[in-house]
């Protein structure tokens, strides 16, 4: 699994923002050439799976050559794009591609503007009504704090009969000076998310769980028990809500530099060229190595220590990110001996 980030530019500014290392602070987009040499790279161990990332992607000048670049590529097979959706309109023969799957993460009007979002609106329309992409077109929503009204994407959601959302639960800043407990974030978050899963039932939306999704330890046995009825009641659907297994394997990241992260969570914790690798197995190994060994051996609380997913490497606990610092002091110590 790996994506190729385009540019630190986007059209947006959302408080959450999981790239905010990134975005904003320079205006960067990467060459044609870097691009076609992390394309390379990726697909030089069998990798057919290549996702475009921003910033923003397609308000990359060059956005459109690459994409049909790619989908010239015999080696590649599948092309995600991740975007806002504000620019669909301009890639339609792209996008529209059988190569392409696209992830639409929609911001409310509050956020966006009532202008951005019928824009957003009219370019969903585009794909889900006139080209019947439903079975390519995720969407996705990030619940940054509790006080986000999601009605916005349940109407979405029933304007065009989908039945599946993808759903993040955006981490703290780690660049901050202080990170806080990890499960003590959860437990603030679970009467929220649990009425936002109860509204989802309401309209026969299953969603699933990208990043950060809490582990199952932290619901009481009756919330677990209504969560497994809840994912239940869709056989044909698959979900991760009640996953006891809380993994996080790498995400390969590869920036406009060539630069590659295991993912945005440990952006700020270590990048290296992807020249110093054969492939996207050894970087990814790398990182395993650098990173993971580590993190599931630290336990998220005092609780994880006799947890039995955590002691067979079943469960993470939290986002990465949380753990960033001690692993670091793991790394240091090693590098002592």
């Amino acid at each position: 699994m790996a994506n190729i980030m385009l540019n630190y530019r986007c059209n947006l500014r959302c408080p959450y923002c999981f790239a905010n290392e990134f975005v904003g602070r320079e205006n960067t987009d990467i060459s044609v050439e870097n691009f076609l040499k992390a394309v390379s790279f990726i697909t030089k161990s069998g990798e057919n799976r290549i996702g475009l990332i921003g910033g923003e992607p397609t308000i990359h000048p060059g956005f459109q050559v690459m994409m049909d670049l790619l989908i010239a590529n015999p080696r590649v097979k599948y092309i995600e794009v991740f975007t806002n959706g504000l620019l669909v309109d301009r890639y339609i023969q792209q996008l529209t591609h059988p190569k392409v799957d696209v992830c639409i993460n929609c911001n409310s009007p509050q956020m966006i503007g009532e202008k951005a979002y019928a824009c957003l609106q009219n370019n969903l329309d585009l794909l889900l009504l006139q080209h019947d992409m439903k079975d390519r077109v995720q969407l996705g929503i990030n619940l940054y704090n509790n006080n986000l009204d999601y009605s916005y994407i349940m109407d979405l959601l029933q304007r065009y009969d989908l039945h599946r959302l993808r759903t993040s639960i955006t981490v703290p800043d780690f660049s901050a000076n202080h990170i806080p407990d990890a499960m003590e974030y959860f437990r603030q978050r679970k009467k929220y998310l649990l009425d936002f899963y109860r509204c989802m039932e309401s309209i026969n939306v299953l969603p699933y769980s990208d990043c950060n999704r809490p582990p199952f330890c932290v619901w009481d046995d009756d919330e677990k028990q209504w969560l497994l009825e809840y994912v239940t009641k869709f056989p044909d659907r698959h979900s991760n809500l009640t996953d006891p297994c809380s993994m996080c394997v790498p995400a390969i990241d590869i920036l406009p530099n060539l630069q590659a992260v295991r993912c945005f969570g440990m952006s700020d914790f270590l990048k290296v060229p992807i020249s110093d690798f054969a492939d996207l197995d050894d970087i990814t190994h790398f990182f395993l190595n650098e990173i993971d060994a580590d993190a599931y051996k630290i336990p998220t609380c005092a609780d994880c220590k006799e947890c039995h997913e955590f002691k067979i490497r079943h469960c993470i606990g939290c986002c990465i990110g949380y753990k960033a610092s001690r692993i670091r002091s793991c790394n240091k110590a090693i590098a002592n001996l």
